[in-house]
């Protein structure tokens, strides 16, 4: 196994007991347990991993990427639910009539539907329902829904395709994900300010060593690389456009007229009328 594997089963199993140890704290009124060291072990694989993407990679502030989503999952961590069962079907219909509906079925204990996605045939994809349940075993091999049980939901009996339980790798995945994307942008307007700046400096403000005996060419040289980089140009053009766009949209939004339907005493007698007859 590489450095940065993580497995998703013991990993889940961990947060379940987590979960266990947080609730008992509650009952107990003590105070909240901390991560444990074994799930922080595997968030930072996640994170360092996903630094090495051919997407991240180029960037030199990983590290700050790496902590930014540690710190993510840290903050939102208690949002994931290891008791979500993801279960697809062959039926096809709209999940979101059978939402906060009790479901069952042969050899699962009842559940309730907390959400749903449609099929979609351009994918191939199948009708999707999450379930809560709060039965679920500790032991995340031991699954309560097993494929070609037939539940019942709402008068509807549903076929069941295929069966995910809760992934913690994918959730907080994602979370590491859009952590990196957001240091990205900040990095990007820090640029273009830190850019802003150099390009309106004047030369003399270029301190020289002692030793340099004509260092005037290299500051020319740096001074002409800063204010003439095709990267720096391009970020400070897409700056300037969302930024443009932005201000449009703002004062677009604050000119839009406020309407209001003029009536007159005549038509409001008409109406009290109207509903007197009624």
């Amino acid at each position: 196994m590489g450095n940065h594997y993580v497995n998703n089963e013991d990993f889940l199993a961990a947060i379940v007991q987590y979960k266990a140890d947080v609730k008992d704290a509650e009952e107990s009124g003590s105070p909240k347990p901390r991560v444990p060291e074994y799930v922080g072990e595997c968030l930072l694989k996640i994170a360092t991993k996903t630094a090495t993407s051919f997407r991240f990679n180029q960037y030199t502030y990983k590290d700050e990427m790496i902590l930014d989503g540690i710190e993510n999952c840290l903050l939102y961590f208690d949002n994931f639910d290891p008791e979500i069962v993801s279960i697809s079907v062959e039926e096809k219909f709209d999940p979101a009539c059978l939402v906060d509906m009790q479901i069952v079925g042969p050899t699962a204990a009842p559940a309730l539907v907390v959400a749903g996605k449609a099929n979609n045939p351009e994918k191939n994809t199948k009708t999707c329902l999450y379930l809560k349940c709060p039965d679920l075993p500790k032991d995340p091999s031991v699954y309560v829904y097993r494929v070609g049980d037939t539940l019942t939901c709402h008068k509807k009996e549903l076929t069941i395709a295929s069966v995910r339980p809760s992934n913690p790798f994918g959730y907080y995945s994602q979370v590491i994900h859009w952590a990196f994307v957001r240091r990205i942008n900040k990095e990007r307007k820090q640029m273009v300010v830190k850019g802003k700046i150099l390009q309106q400096l004047p030369y003399d403000v270029y301190d020289l060593q002692n030793h340099d005996e004509d260092g005037h060419g290299v500051v020319d040289a740096y001074l002409e690389i800063s204010r003439h980089s095709p990267a720096f140009n391009d970020a400070v053009a897409k700056d300037e456009v969302r930024q443009k766009a932005k201000n449009k949209r703002r004062k677009k939004k604050d000119a839009e007229p406020i309407i209001f339907d003029v009536v007159d005493e005549e038509s409001i007698e008409e109406i009290i009328h109207e509903i007197e007859n009624d």
